[in-house]
């Protein structure tokens, strides 16, 4: 029977426990999977501690970001795949998406000449570890990109609405494509990345708006039809998208 060990290291000030389960076969390398389960390491039966803890904190980054994600994981991510054909969509174009296996290069996304090429740096997984990867770095690297856009957008349009937020958030409602709370915090869906961006820029107005008018009141969709004649066709175009989440 294969032998199972436990113990912890640290990751920004906080204590991740891990386990290790040492192959009685002839196992030759050592496996890092980070997963609901927990941070779990396949190891041959003779690796020393050493060897175990000089991975771990090699791999500090990567378990960070698998961790961080697991937390942040929605019903809404999973609905659908975010890879289909070998294609993925980007601000509402369906973009062919390149995956390479260059242990020297960091793991993550590159958006070149309308190809998002993404590298995994990890020679040791493959089949459904290796798809999964591919994935956690595309999410990722749509959070990345959500993070710049939807500032850019946000701030054209208060500069059109006169108004004035206090942050942006990138979110993973399963509801919701966006909502602008009492103190004017402004969320909004990291899927909108995928859709048209001018169907971004409706989300970002209507919740600008929201800035004014906490309420879908008349005074609220005249203040949106000022800056956004098209606003309603726009509204319909956005309930086609698949995530079934609506604007608030």
């Amino acid at each position: 029977m294969p032998r199972c060990e436990t113990g912890s290291f640290e990751i920004d000030d906080t204590r991740v426990a891990y386990t290790v389960q040492r192959s009685a076969r002839r196992r030759r390398t050592i496996a890092l999977y980070v997963d609901s389960g927990g941070v779990r390491v396949l190891a041959p039966a003779r690796t020393g501690l050493a060897a175990l803890q000089a991975l771990l904190r090699e791999r500090t980054g990567w378990i960070a970001r698998r961790l961080a994600w697991l937390r942040l994981q929605r019903p809404a991510e999973t609905a659908r795949p975010l890879i289909h054909d070998d294609a993925a969509f980007f601000q509402g174009e369906s973009l062919p998406v390149r995956v390479t296996r260059d242990p020297a290069r960091p793991s993550g996304c590159v958006l070149d000449q309308g190809t998002i090429t993404m590298n995994v740096a990890l020679p040791e997984i493959a089949g459904e570890a290796l798809r999964e990867e591919v994935r956690l770095e595309l999410l990722l690297w749509y959070k990345r990109q959500a993070r710049r856009v939807f500032r850019e957008r946000l701030d054209h349009w208060e500069e059109r609405l006169g108004v004035t937020y206090r942050r942006v958030i990138v979110a993973s409602p399963t509801r919701r494509w966006g909502s602008c709370n009492a103190r004017n915090d402004i969320r909004l869906n990291w899927r909108l990345m995928l859709a048209p961006p001018d169907l971004l820029d409706y989300v970002a107005a209507h919740e600008l708006c929201h800035v004014l008018h906490k309420d879908h009141s008349r005074r609220f969709w005249d203040c949106l039809n000022r800056v956004m004649p098209d606003c309603k066709a726009r509204r319909q175009r956005l309930r086609s998208w698949e995530c079934g989440a609506k604007e608030d």
